[in-house]
């Protein structure tokens, strides 16, 4: 299947200077840019770079030639469908800003909506939506001479990002700007490639062209190599766009530039949405640091020491797993190894726990076992790290016995935290270390929320008590609480003692309105799968 979302064939392009005369600014061009690609269009001045990124903008048309964009022949486009196109899906960044100097930056990004058949107020919150995600809450009203040229691109940015484009074309966007505001403005770009969206820069940066992952040389008028990047350099501004799904790919890109990448596939609510964590220069440059090897310097160790005591759970929780990961092995003897243990033990705030047992499994025994006492963390103040403690089972010779394992268990069970019970529980499925006897003596509130009574059932069905397991989840299929109905259709539909389709029928023999509840029923389920 052809994914390309340009393609050129037997491009021209003629010009007529009053001096010189025709000449080709373009010449037999052909070229095929995927969705979703990030590319750079490199060149000297007056290579006809920008004149390639003006017919790819459907902004100019070529003499002679055929275009292509997502399939359709924009030859056979009239004008105003191709102003559509434009306006609609294609996105556009200026070396020199474009804004106009007596509107505010609000009015300025909200001006690209001015066309559509929206009211002025709801173009104006679309627009300040925008750049509050960019990180320019605070110069809404601001002119555009007040503002930096760091900030002015991301005004630019935003403006071009205003309509949701398939595309971004930008015409030298770091040109005119100093280092760190370069970096902002290609991190951002960057972001959003990794979001999905396709970019295509015109730059006679080398450097910036390395952020890209294809470069599409031009020397007077015609393509000289074109080839894809293996080893793109990732670059890192402080500003990071205010959505899950970039903020996501910042941080696994994080995690990668600094050869600690972890195989983090999702990353956690409470990590995408913690205040402490952001991404600037100064850190990353601290985390391009950690590296294997580095653990063996003295020096190093020392200054590891004063990490794992930072405030910032994200270098604390990075320090434990440098350390950790580390395969250089510290003499348990040593002074600074009884440093660690001690930071181990006493500096976990709720967040970095959480965190390193996210990927606490990859860490070797040996390590786990001298550095780690998850008698710590049985006793944290927060019951989901108290709850992810009980995991480490797995090391068997971090506990004392195996009673303290079980002890450490049903105080869990008992807390009133829904999420830590229902976790419990599903441990105790698949890890029996408490029986139904004694489980059901304990009174469980698993009644506390339909998680909790969805993981309870499923300990039930383990047991062959099918029938009590039906007891509970009826009422649930039935609730008009969507959550009560996802959780039963969760359950039903992984344990094979049910057969959820039977269920149906069944229902729908008895009570035929039970058709009016069916799609409510299979909504809740599939909302719960998404969130998940």
């Amino acid at each position: 299947m052809n994914n390309s979302i340009f393609e050129l064939k037997d491009i021209f392009l003629d010009y007529v200077d009053p001096r010189l005369g025709k000449f080709n600014a373009l010449e037999n061009i052909n070229l095929s840019i995927k969705s979703g690609e990030y590319v750079s269009l490199v060149g000297p001045s007056g290579s006809g770079k920008t004149s390639l990124a003006n017919i790819l903008g459907l902004l100019v048309s070529p003499t002679r030639g055929k275009i292509f964009y997502s399939g359709r022949s924009i030859s056979d486009l009239s004008e105003s469908e191709r102003i559509d196109i434009r306006g609609a899906e294609i996105g556009f960044i200026f070396q020199d800003y474009v804004l106009i100097e007596y509107l505010t930056v609000l009015e300025n990004v909200a001006l690209t909506l001015s066309y559509q058949k929206i009211s002025r107020k709801e173009a104006l919150d679309r627009a300040a939506l925008e750049l509050n995600r960019l990180g320019l809450s605070q110069k809404l009203h601001h002119l555009p001479k007040q503002l930096s040229g760091g900030q002015k691109q991301r005004v630019a940015i935003a403006r071009a990002l205003l309509r949701k484009p398939k595309v971004i074309l930008a015409d030298e966007p770091t040109g005119a700007l100093d280092q760190q505001s370069r970096y902002e403005v290609l991190s951002i770009l960057q972001d959003l490639n990794a979001s999905g969206m396709t970019i295509v820069t015109v730059t006679h940066s080398e450097e910036d062209a390395t952020a890209s992952k294809r470069i599409i040389r031009i020397e007077q008028g015609k393509i000289v190599d074109d080839h894809l990047q293996r080893n793109s350099n990732r670059f890192f501004g402080k500003v990071v766009i205010e959505d899950k799904v970039l903020l996501s790919e910042r941080v696994k890109a994080a995690l990668s530039y600094v050869n600690l990448n972890f195989g983090v596939k999702n990353i956690d609510d409470f990590f995408l949405e913690s205040n402490k964590i952001t991404f600037s220069l100064d850190k990353i440059s601290l985390l391009k640091q950690f590296r294997p090897h580095w653990i063996s310097d003295l020096k190093a160790q020392d200054i590891l020491l004063e990490w794992i005591k930072s405030e910032d759970d994200f270098i604390v929780m990075m320090t434990c797993l440098v350390i950790l990961k580390s395969p250089i092995e510290m003499s348990y003897s040593s002074s600074r190894f009884n440093d660690f243990k001690k930071f181990f033990q006493s500096t976990w705030t709720e967040e970095a726990a959480l965190m390193f047992f996210k990927e606490f499994h990859q860490i070797s025994e040996s390590k786990m076992s001298g550095l780690l006492n998850p008698l710590n963390l049985i006793n944290h103040k927060s019951p989901r790290v108290r709850a992810s403690a009980v995991i480490l089972f797995k090391y068997k010779e971090l506990w004392n016995s195996e009673s303290e394992i079980v002890k450490g268990l049903k105080d869990l069970l008992l807390c009133d935290d829904d999420r830590v019970i229902s976790n419990t529980l599903d441990f105790l499925l698949l890890n029996p270390y408490l029986g139904e006897g004694e489980l059901k003596k304990m009174n469980i509130p698993f009644e506390i929320s339909p998680r909790a009574k969805a993981s309870w059932c499923r300990l039930l069905i383990s047991w062959g008590n099918i029938s009590e397991a039906k007891k509970i989840l009826s009422p649930m299929l039935e609730s008009s609480f969507e959550k009560e109905v996802a959780a039963a259709v969760w359950v039903m539909a992984r344990e094979d003692s049910f057969n959820l389709h039977s269920y149906i029928h069944e229902k729908l023999n008895q009570q035929p309105e039970f058709i009016g509840h069916l799609d409510s029923m299979i909504g809740a389920y599939k909302r719960s799968l998404e969130t998940e």
